[in-house]
């Protein structure tokens, strides 16, 4: 997976749409879309905006394999989010931040659910290494 496909992924998994990330980094959206695609090379300074944009460590987006790009989102928007609550002085206001806060739960339910298939799938490939051990036991006596 290139680095512009685990940018999509972020970019979707939090919901933002490539306008949103383009006006994010101070850039057309034009510009933002051949990022994602490959056509642009992804400076430094670029990844470190989108890196901030997400609140992950750069370094976490270049080595962090596919399957775990929802995990690494959700511990960083988790840890630093989660608690800050805007109660509005209105009742407009309060249903957006419901509305946000709806979203959130969603969102956490998604990674709670792909941790579960992440775990289900570890817990297949135990029982198929014992498997093989057991063979090689056996072929080994």
């Amino acid at each position: 997976m290139t680095t512009g496909q685990k940018i999509k992924k972020l970019r979707e998994t939090n919901q933002l749409t490539q306008m949103q990330m383009a006006e994010k980094m101070h850039i057309s959206a034009n510009t933002y879309g051949r990022l994602e695609r490959g056509e642009t090379k992804m400076t430094e300074n670029r990844l470190e905006q989108v890196a901030e944009i997400f609140n992950v460590d750069m370094a976490q987006i270049l080595s962090t394999p596919e399957d775990k790009l929802i995990l690494l989102v959700a511990e960083s928007t988790w840890s630093d989010k989660s608690n800050v609550i805007n109660y509005g002085s209105n009742d407009v206001e309060l249903e957006q931040e419901i509305e946000k806060l709806k979203l959130s739960l969603n969102h956490k339910d998604e990674i709670i659910q792909e941790k579960e298939k992440m775990i289900t799938k570890l817990e297949q490939e135990v029982v198929m290494l014992k498997d093989i051990i057991e063979l090689l036991k056996l072929k080994l006596r």
